[in-house]
């Protein structure tokens, strides 16, 4: 499992030690959790843009999928017109 995040305080420590650890508390959770972090490119905001349209989509659309697991699957494999 894997998590998409900018460089936000909240979510990355900025100054980190020689070996690249920080005592970051979201850092520390999402290892706790087995949960890889990804982050968004600096100066990149695409990347982050793709997550803000889901969660967008998800609060206007969540009432027409039985699930949530159904409602990623349909937005994963959805035709895209071009």
């Amino acid at each position: 499992m894997s998590i998409i995040s900018d460089h936000g305080s909240q979510f990355y420590a900025n100054k980190r030690d020689k070996n690249d650890y920080a005592d970051h508390a979201f850092e520390i959770f999402l290892k706790e959790k087995g949960i890889k972090q990804i982050l968004c490119g600096v100066n990149h905001p695409q990347t982050n843009g793709k997550q803000e349209k889901f969660h967008d989509f998800y609060k206007n659309h969540r009432a027409r999928f039985e699930s949530l697991d159904k409602m990623i699957e349909w937005y994963n494999n959805r035709p895209h017109g071009s």
